[in-house]
């Protein structure tokens, strides 16, 4: 590998195995105190690992229980404080991620928005 190449936010993995690099994935997210509620088209910024890269909601999924993930309300218009819910997120460039259940530090990430963190979340699926 050239060092020149190496970036913040690169992820060294072994080749036989690479990790997954895409540009949507759907996430289970737990929004905290916000200002304005979140519609799909919601520009936001995540934050992974050491990378923050532009992203956008894409869509509203579904309206999650708090702690038994049961689905309460399917295709919500939006989402307001302290909601858990399913959405797909969208990025601007690739990014390398991993699902939740199979590898939990590279499956979280934050939600950032006009200069507040809105939410945390776990990846559940990743869209190739």
């Amino acid at each position: 590998m050239d060092i020149i190449k190496i970036n913040v936010g690169c992820v060294f993995c072994d080749p036989k195995e690479p990790i997954r690099v895409c540009t949507r994935f759907k996430a289970r997210i737990l929004l905290f105190n916000i200002e304005v509620p979140i519609t799909q088209g919601f520009p936001v910024l995540l934050h992974y690992q050491t990378v923050s890269e532009p992203a956008t909601i894409r869509k509203l999924i579904s309206v999650l229980h708090k702690s038994s993930g049961e689905v309460l309300k399917k295709k919500p218009k939006c989402l307001s404080k302290g909601m858990n819910a399913m959405v797909e997120i969208q990025t601007q460039r690739p990014v390398s991620l991993e699902l939740y259940k199979d590898y939990k530090e590279l499956g979280r990430f934050m939600l950032r928005y006009v200069g507040s963190t809105i939410a945390a979340g776990v990846v559940t699926e990743i869209k190739e």
